[in-house]
């Protein structure tokens, strides 16, 4: 009989790469015997984060020596005081040996006091954007994922211009802050963000046109978020939540209105629910999600938004964390209305106008049959919802889930 040790180690291998889901796992099976953490230690050093503490952070540095070739993911945080000691060139260094380096981000915070009503201002000093740039620069050609966080774009876009991404398909900038008129706007290398495919951006953060120009050159760009890419991290979704509403909304109309013709999917949240699209059109627009906005029903808000979209050719459409959604919506699901070509419909963690339970349901539900489905009826939020779902059972192939 063979046993699972008795078997070669690239199908071990193999077999890992499905049974373990994280890191962790790998470590607590790593120590079963010699063979085990040989196969395990490339999934132990995959995704290694570099944001606790200074001593687990430099830990983390010493490791890359050894192990750097192993990681595909890697994610560090600077503190504004030791950004320009001597941490960087360690990192660099690292670079050498992260040969497999794919996705690499980086946070680092220059308040020494954060504000909890958002980020600050706060600039870089010559040294530390030297720094900077230095680091930039000097990563590797084939990251296709780069994500920059908590400080500002006129820092980070110098370090960008100064680089050479050819491969980078993913630019996430949840930065804050607007680029200078000073700064430098053209991209140094012609190849540099050639193959880019998708941007996102913060709702702290402001482009300039000639920016978004530059950033618009890759052919291939086809996906747009606007606000936090990562919906479970919820500190960055209070401190986006903390932004006024649109206060700088020219700016973002401005880049969505370069960018509309081509965009194919398109991800918006908070603030941006106010944005004045009435005259952009999306033609190309296939994917729509709108999340954790407060349409405010007075205002239209939502229809005055949403109405740029009626004659995109949207398949999938989800509404997620959403407040006040108009009771119009429930009549723009009407297989004979708005989007013939939908596939797949997610409302999900909504709430209706009337400030209603967040799964539209009423306070005393009957069951009624629509359709052969039970679905609870009751005050005008389960008649809406029933209209809505009699509508989504009525386009015969959606895909669709009200929670």
């Amino acid at each position: 009989m063979v046993g699972l040790l008795d078997l070669p180690s690239k199908i071990l291998d193999h077999i890992v790469r499905y049974a373990i889901d994280n890191s962790c796992e790998a470590c607590e099976l790593s120590p079963v015997c010699k063979q085990f953490h040989q196969v395990l230690i490339r999934h132990m050093y995959k995704s290694v984060y570099a944001t606790g503490s200074i001593k687990v952070r430099d830990a983390v540095l010493d490791l890359l020596h050894p192990y750097g070739h192993h990681i595909f993911d890697f994610r560090i945080h600077f503190l504004a005081e030791e950004f320009a000691n001597g941490n960087v060139e360690r990192l660099i260094y690292g670079f050498g040996c992260m040969t497999s380096l794919t996705r690499f981000a980086v946070s680092i915070s220059l308040d020494k006091k954060p504000s909890p009503h958002g980020p600050s201002q706060t600039l870089m000093t010559t040294a530390e954007r030297d720094q900077w740039v230095h680091l930039c620069s000097s990563l590797p050609s084939s990251l296709v994922y780069l994500h920059l966080i908590d400080f500002h774009v006129a820092d980070a876009w110098e370090g960008i211009v100064a680089s050479d991404f050819p491969s980078l398909e993913h630019l996430d900038l949840q930065l804050y802050g607007k680029i200078h008129p000073t700064s430098p706007q053209k991209l140094k290398h012609s190849s540099n963000l050639t193959s880019l495919t998708k941007i996102s951006l913060s709702t702290h953060l402001f482009l300039r046109p000639s920016t978004v120009a530059e950033l618009s050159k890759s052919t291939h760009l086809k996906e747009l978020c606007i606000g936090p890419s990562d919906l479970t991290d919820m500190a960055h979704l209070e401190c986006v939540r903390s932004v006024p509403a649109m206060a700088h909304s020219a700016e973002i109309e401005a880049m969505i209105a370069v960018l509309s013709p081509r965009i194919e999917r398109l991800t918006t949240s908070f603030a941006s629910a106010g944005l004045q699209l009435l005259l952009m059109q999306f033609p190309n627009l296939v994917h729509l999600t709108v999340h954790n906005v407060d349409f405010c029903w007075q205002n239209n808000d939502m229809k005055t938004f949403i109405v740029s979209f009626f004659a995109s050719p949207l398949q999938p459409l989800e509404i997620l964390y959403c407040a006040r959604i108009p009771r119009c919506f429930a009549q723009w699901m009407d297989p004979s209305n708005k989007w013939p070509h939908l596939e797949q419909l997610i409302v999900w963690k909504s709430m209706s106008e009337d400030n209603g339970p967040v799964d539209w349901r009423p306070a005393k539900p009957s069951w009624v049959n629509v359709g052969g489905r039970m679905i609870m009826e009751g005050k005008w939020m389960g008649g809406d919802r029933l209209v809505l779902e009699s509508n989504c059972i009525a386009r015969g192939n959606l895909d669709w889930e009200i929670d």
